[in-house]
Formats: C-alpha cells, structure tokens, sequence
C-alpha cells in the first residue's frame, strides 16, 4: 500500500527560496493551513504538494496541488567565458588569457619527452 502526505511550503519574500512550514497526511488541513498564512500574512506565496511513497521502488511520487500568492522572482543567469578562449595547443595556453596560471599545465601535458614549450 503506497503512503501518502502533504506538505505546505512558504516563502515569506517573493525572492526567498521555498521552506517548509508543516507536513500532515489530511489533504484539507494542508490546504487550510496554506490559506491562512496567506490570510495572516505569514508567507507571500505558499506551495502544497502531495508526495506518494511507492512501496515497491521506494520512491516519492510528488504532484504540486495548490501554489498562490505572489509569482517567483526570476534568477539571473550565470555569466560564462566567451567560447573564444578554447585552448586549441600548447601554444593556446602559455599565450592565452591566462597565461601565468596556465604554463605549469602546459609544462606537465608536454611531458619530458618535449622540450619546454616557451
């Protein structure tokens, strides 16, 4: 027989992470209590899921039933390294962007069977 429960998560401002606030097995108790945190003012947003355990896999099955209150705030994206600072060659990396942190790798590829590559 699967086992099932709600959780009811928060989030007091609208850039916090979710956190959870309870967890119950009644499905009305969890949606009550979402309510009125939004009613007392206690979170911003709140979020009820209901997790199944499969007993055969041991796994949780988990279903959003209810999200109000306000919307996300979106995240910034992570900046990355133009694509243009490959390293292509020994050469690449003894003369490219980061040359000083890079000889020491270039010494070890190389190996001793080359001569130092500067």
């Amino acid at each position: 027989m699967d086992h099932v429960h709600y959780e009811l998560y928060i989030r007091k401002i609208p850039a916090s992470s979710w956190a959870l606030d309870m967890a119950t097995e009644d499905r009305r108790r969890a949606i009550s209590a979402a309510e009125e945190a939004l009613k007392e003012k206690r979170a911003v947003s709140v979020r009820v899921i209901k997790e199944t355990l499969d007993d055969a896999t041991r796994e949780f099955r988990v279903v959003t039933i209810l999200t109000k209150g306000a919307a996300e705030t979106p995240k910034p994206k992570a900046q990355t390294e133009p694509l243009d600072a490959l390293c292509l060659s020994l050469a690449d990396l003894v003369h490219g962007p980061r040359p000083r942190k890079n000889r020491s790798l270039a010494r070890r590829l190389a190996g001793p069977q080359h001569p130092d590559p500067f």
